[in-house]
Parts: structure tokens; C-alpha cells; sequence
């Protein structure tokens, strides 16, 4: 029996998770844990104005790291982002 196998869509090509590297996958499950650190943060200190901006500033950075990484331009040219803990540093 075969079952239906999950596939993402990156521009015009279709993909299963299990054709999707490794490597890209740490990377978005490092960026996914960042925005939910980054959430729980924002909650808690929803008081301070200037401190929301921030964690909202810097989720808006690991929204566009994580597109980046999935339509395949990780780097943009550019130097690559950081991913995980680093990018709480405020």
C-alpha cells in the first residue's frame, strides 16, 4: 500500500521531504525554533514597546532567512545569516 507522500512547492519545482536536504532541513527546523523563542519572548515582554520591536524586527529577519533558504538563495550574494541562539543577541 503506498501512502501520499508530503511535497512543497519552490517555484516550479515540486519536492517530497525526503528529496529535500538535510542540511536545508536543520537549517529551517534552527530558523523555526528561533521565531517560536522569538514569540514566547515578545509574549512575555509585551509591556515594553521597544523590546516588542526588536523581537518583531529580528523575526521579520528569520521569516526572509527562511524563504531564502527554501526558494534556494540562501546566500543572496551575500553573507549567509545566522541561524539558532545567535540571533537573540540583543
Amino acid at each position: 500500500m503506498r501512502t501520499k507522500q508530503s511535497t512543497f512547492h519552490f517555484g516550479v519545482h515540486c519536492m517530497t521531504s525526503q528529496q529535500i536536504p538535510v542540511s536545508i532541513q536543520r537549517k529551517g527546523c534552527n530558523i523555526l525554533e528561533t521565531l517560536t523563542n522569538l514569540l514566547y519572548l515578545a509574549e512575555m515582554e509585551a509591556d515594553d514597546p521597544q523590546k516588542l520591536r526588536i523581537y518583531l524586527s529580528l523575526s521579520k529577519e528569520r521569516v526572509q532567512a527562511l524563504i531564502q533558504l527554501l526558494i534556494g538563495k540562501e546566500d543572496g550574494g551575500k553573507q549567509q545569516p545566522s541561524f539558532g541562539s545567535d540571533s537573540l543577541r540583543l
